[in-house]
């Protein structure tokens, strides 16, 4: 079933303003190309781990609260939004214009959108795409963050030890 579930969510569409986006998966070639890109970016974020982690829990937010009864409630999309850009920042401002150039190749080679387009998406609708190609690519971004979160471990270690 697992196999049926990942062959279902092999490709998915969702809709950008009056465009509609296909989101695929990301090609094995393209895979190496962006896992290179993305080493570029990790010692930068070795050297930034507790605002890395911030960012990346702001961008993946739910927007589900408790209370102190331990009541659920959910924010609305407004400001569930404006905590995710406000993650997006932080990690833009953490890495840069190489952070900017590694998500536009990712959204391209993940889409039916040219260059010129995935510069035109707006930042809302531009968190609900990084979330589609997210759900489409898991298996690819779980193996690279797991391999991030080890080189983290390493990393901290090493601080620790000197």
């Amino acid at each position: 079933m697992d196999k049926e579930m990942e062959l279902l969510l092999s490709e998915k569409e969702i809709n950008l303003g009056e465009k509609t986006v296909v989101v695929k998966r990301i090609a094995l070639l393209d895979t190496i190309r962006i896992a290179s890109k993305v080493s570029e970016i990790v010692s930068l974020v070795l050297n930034s781990n507790e605002a890395f982690d911030t960012a990346l829990s702001k961008i993946f937010y739910n927007g589900i609260t408790k209370d102190e009864d331990g009541k659920e409630s959910k924010l609305d999309d407004t400001q569930l939004n404006a905590i995710r850009m406000t993650g997006v920042l932080e990690l833009v401002g953490l890495v840069g214009d190489d952070a900017v150039n590694l998500l536009r190749t990712i959204i391209v080679k993940s889409t039916n959108l040219t260059q010129e387009e995935a510069d035109a998406v707006d930042s809302v609708d531009g968190i609900d795409l990084l979330e589609t190609i997210y759900e489409v690519n898991k298996g690819f971004f779980k193996k690279c963050m797991s391999k991030l979160n080890g080189l983290k471990k390493a990393s901290t270690k090493k601080t620790k030890t000197k």
